[in-house]
């Protein structure tokens, strides 16, 4: 799968399929990624969701079908494209990255530890050790990825890399990432579309969000990513380049949605596009002189609203997702310092106004230890942004990939460099895929 292609020949390149299960929109992404993190985005479409919702999958054949649906739009664009100038790579059989929503995820913060006998610390003690720390299980999970933060050996802690240090004991602290079984295996049969030798990988959507729009700079000052979906808003911590934090709470932007269609007697269909076009979540941006004409199709007389009214609406269900959002952050440890503050992404994100927004709750509720708040977006680049952090092209695209929602998916392609190329029929186990593991993150992060 790893081929190399043209003057790429010390540099592998993978084809890899990035895929984002949301409740209210599905996104694929085909890009060729390199072993330095250089992405180019081949392949992109959008389709809305219809198999699952903020309580889990309500259809599997409909989720399957908007999978297929966007995939071949993907494959499409694939095949009748770049694929001619990159005659070695293998475009049948993809790698799968997969977001894994809030609602079938947990995490923990946990370590493992391994004796060294005042030896050396090799690459064989820190698998063992990051083996111990992941086998920490979570009864109806499975373990579907992991965030190495630190080291320690004996009384040297935060180590980087303990390589060639000699102790008593190596301890690992590592972020793991589990999902609920149930999900893997019914999103597995929903990807059967999507053919391949090699097993999809599995990723909290949160942490892939994050991943594709923090660089190590804000990790080390401290940095909140809150990615806010359909059903849910994700939450990702850093502080002093570690991984510290994440979770979610099911409070989402499809609750706006349904306030705007409530409140006018409209369909909920309706009420997103009035929403996307008309939308704010800062009545300070309203223009008073305006009015928007709303038709009720069928369901009564049509209406006129006033910009500032839907707007506070909005502003109001917003405050309420901000609540709820802090109040799932408790148990963060309080000397953790957001020095770069806040990121608000994912298609809940998109609002106009939702930076001042979010501002405006903090004032109002005396929070003033989150220093600023921005929309994100995704570095689109032909120079790495730090170190290590590769480039990103994504401007041929016939459909424009969107910098807010979709930095999930250049996430989960930065990750698929991260974790490890499986065989679906013969999967790796053991104490050599730790090996392995260790040996290229550190070959990629030194």
């Amino acid at each position: 799968m790893t081929e190399k292609s043209g003057n790429a020949a010390e540099n592998n390149i993978d084809y890899v399929v990035a895929l984002d299960v949301g409740t209210s929109v599905i996104r694929v992404a085909g890009a060729l990624v390199s072993d330095d993190n250089d992405i180019r985005v081949i392949g992109y479409k959008t389709v809305a969701s219809s198999g699952i919702g903020g309580s889990g999958i309500s259809s599997l054949d409909k989720l399957r079908d908007d999978i297929s649906q966007a995939y071949s739009a993907v494959d499409t664009q694939v095949h009748g494209g770049i694929m001619q100038k990159y005659s070695d790579i293998d475009f049948d059989n993809p790698r799968i990255m997969v977001s894994v929503p809030g609602y079938f995820s947990a995490s923990k913060n946990v370590d493992g530890t391994t004796p060294l006998h005042h030896q050396r610390v090799t690459t064989v003690q820190m698998a063992e050790a990051t083996q111990n720390a992941a086998s920490v299980s979570i009864d109806g999970y499975d373990l579907v990825g992991y965030a190495v933060n630190q080291y320690q050996v004996d009384s040297n802690e935060r180590v980087v890399d303990p390589r060639g240090m000699v102790g008593g004991q190596l301890k690992v602290f590592i972020h793991a990432f589990y999902a609920k079984k149930d999900f893997l295996d019914n999103i597995r049969y929903a990807l059967t579309p999507i053919r391949s030798k090699y097993a999809p990988d599995f990723m909290f959507s949160g942490y892939a969000t994050a991943r594709g729009l923090v660089i190590g700079p804000e990790k080390d000052i401290g940095v909140c990513v809150i990615d806010i979906g359909g059903s849910t808003a994700d939450i990702t911590i850093y502080d002093r380049g570690n991984l510290i934090f994440t979770n979610f709470c099911r409070f989402g932007a499809g609750m706006v949605t349904r306030d705007i269609a409530v409140m006018n007697g409209i369909s909920e269909r309706q009420a997103e596009q009035l929403k996307l076009r008309c939308g704010l979540a800062d009545p300070d941006m309203a223009d008073v002189r305006e009015e928007i004409k709303v038709e009720r199709n069928g369901l009564g007389d049509d209406i006129t609203l006033q910009p500032r009214a839907l707007a506070e609406a909005i502003e109001a269900r917003y405050h309420n997702i901000f609540q709820n959002v802090l109040m799932s952050m408790k148990g963060v440890d309080p000397s953790c310092d957001l020095g770069s503050g806040v990121v608000l992404a994912g298609g809940g994100s998109s609002i106009r106004g939702i930076e001042k927004c979010f501002r405006k709750y903090l004032e109002s509720n005396g929070i003033s230890n989150i220093r600023s708040v921005r929309k994100a977006a995704f570095r689109e680049t032909d120079v790495p942004p730090a170190e290590h952090e590769g480039t990103l092209k994504c401007s041929d695209l016939k459909e424009k990939m969107n910098p807010v929602a979709d930095a999930v998916l250049v996430g989960l392609l930065k990750l698929s460099n991260d974790m490890e190329k499986t065989l679906d029929q013969a999967p790796k186990r053991g104490l050599a895929r730790f090996v392995s593991k260790i040996w290229d993150w550190f070959n990629k992060s030194m």
